[in-house]
């Protein structure tokens, strides 16, 4: 299972940020959707931002070429591997938005204390199930 995390431009801009919210909604009514996407909050270099959850399918189809990720720099893509003997690992990418979309190896996305968080530059937060992730 592939995901991707990211932000959109002017996601502070309440405007922008209920823009994006209706499109998505949109998408999902018309159930263009193959995943379900979710709110996050994060820190990127340092910087508190809401971020958004989907499948890499769903991005690549309807959010990468809408228009609202043109200045975006990067997002973060997620691999979930499992040989059946232990728990799932989520592998993560930094995909750049302007090479053409290549991944560069990351680390792997696992789960976090607050406090383990806050002391990163990157961090994820999931208000739905009140989790910290961090890349190492």
């Amino acid at each position: 299972m592939k995901y991707v995390i990211f932000s959109i431009d002017n996601v502070h801009d309440l405007h922008t940020l209920a823009k994006f919210t209706r499109y998505v909604d949109t998408l999902r009514a018309m159930g263009y959707l193959k995943g379900d996407f979710k709110t996050l909050i994060g820190s990127y270099k340092s910087v508190m931002e809401y971020s958004f959850l989907c499948d890499r399918v769903d991005f690549d189809k309807h959010i990468l070429l809408s228009g609202f990720v043109v200045n975006q720099k990067s997002f973060l893509s997620l691999s979930y591997t499992s040989n059946g003997r232990t728990a799932p690992r989520a592998l993560a990418k930094l995909w750049h938005n302007n090479s053409g979309g290549g991944e560069y190896g990351f680390g792997e996305f696992k789960e976090a204390t607050k406090s383990e968080a806050m002391q990163c530059e990157g961090w994820t937060y999931d208000p739905t199930i009140n989790k910290y992730f961090i890349v190492e």
